[in-house]
């Protein structure tokens, strides 16, 4: 099922937009609104949670168009989720 490819993001993966060496970029449809987001997904194998605490960060201080804006954040138990604008 589509949702076990990332347990708590929104209803049901588009397609993957990215794929790197320590995660992956999804873009989801929001469900009841059929609003698209990205849901980066960071394996935490590979990445440690400061890592990915230092990213947060600077995701909440910069703002741009060229930029995702960060929507939500959560945890499943592989991964460090990151939920961006599209």
């Amino acid at each position: 099922s589509q949702q076990s490819v990332c347990e708590g993001c929104p209803s049901s993966v588009l397609r993957c937009l990215s794929r790197g060496r320590f995660s992956v970029v999804k873009r989801f449809e929001q469900q009841g609104t059929q609003l698209s987001v990205a849901a980066k997904l960071v394996n935490k194998r590979l990445v440690r949670r400061d890592q990915v605490t230092r990213e947060l960060r600077l995701l909440q201080l910069v703002q741009h168009p060229q930029i995702p804006g960060l929507l939500d954040t959560f945890e499943t138990p592989t991964s460090y989720v990151l939920l961006l604008e599209m």
